[in-house]
């Protein structure tokens, strides 16, 4: 997975610098997995750690990106979820129905599909 994770953010994300001139306005959409096992309330001043492969190729496609285009907007949402995305509540109920479900200080930010749209749209009008 990591090859997969890191030629999918970090390759997308040295291919936009290299067609793209820095003046370009990029919206990147990454993940609360830079922050890694953070704990608490999560804001733009928590500091990243990505734990997995997947939060560290997010972070290092941030970075690459930032460096280069002049008006980077990152979007660091956590699992999509909605009429697209019903894998999420399929294994929640499945967590609770076979009694792993989450303790009560491991809460999983899940992102309304319609919402990151709407922003999405927003942000590019």
């Amino acid at each position: 997975y990591t090859t997969l994770f890191r030629s999918g953010n970090e390759g997308l994300a040295l291919t936009l610098t290299k067609r793209l001139p820095p003046t370009t306005p990029v919206i990147f959409i990454s993940s609360v997995s830079v922050y890694g096992n953070a704990q608490g309330e999560i804001t733009e001043d928590t500091p990243t750690q990505p734990s997995t492969p997947y939060g560290k190729a997010k972070l290092n496609a941030e970075h690459i990106l930032s460096k280069h285009f002049q008006s980077l907007t990152v979007l660091r949402v956590g699992p999509l979820i909605g009429k697209h995305f019903h894998i999420y509540r399929v294994m929640l109920t499945l967590m609770t129905k076979t009694g792993l479900a989450f303790d009560d200080d491991k809460r999983v930010p899940f992102t309304y599909d319609k919402d990151v749209a709407h922003l999405l749209l927003h942000l590019i009008q």
